[in-house]
């Protein structure tokens, strides 16, 4: 289950009876579980069942669980198409500290949405060397 909660727009109201139930809705909840909720709802009921089992049935019974949200799309290439060169060549050893940096981002997904962080990490030390994080992934207009 998401930590963001629901990202939809709309909300709905549940209705009483069955016949009064809206198109499309499911019977039972159990039918918008995937894997790992269907796996501990077998194992509270007292069926043994693994985690690779229940993927075969699900697929063999062309189940599949709900999908909330949507990533993020935190690659967006160049409108040039040139990406930045590979400088260390796929070399990531260095003699010293401070010789060599590498630069990761990332997206954390919590309760208010997503938050981004850039890590700058010595290569040697093998430590964050610096960090920031932001709600928005793109960066200051410095001009």
């Amino acid at each position: 289950m998401a930590a963001s909660g629901s990202t939809g727009g709309g909300t709905h109201r549940v209705r009483r009876g069955r016949d009064r139930r809206p198109a499309g809705h499911p019977e039972h909840p159990e039918e918008l579980y995937g894997r790992r909720n269907l796996t501990h709802l077998l194992r509270r009921r007292g069926v043994a069942v693994a985690f690779c089992t229940v993927d075969r049935l699900m697929r063999d019974l062309g189940l599949s669980g709900v999908r909330r949200g949507k990533r993020p799309r935190t690659t967006i290439p160049a409108k040039n198409g040139r990406r930045a060169g590979d400088l260390l060549e796929g070399d990531f050893t260095a003699p010293a500290p401070n010789r060599v940096w590498v630069a990761d981002f990332t997206h954390v997904r919590t309760w208010a949405g997503f938050t981004y962080v850039a890590f700058i990490v010595d290569v040697f030390a093998h430590k964050i060397v610096a960090w920031h994080s932001a709600t928005d992934k793109r960066t200051p207009d410095w001009s």
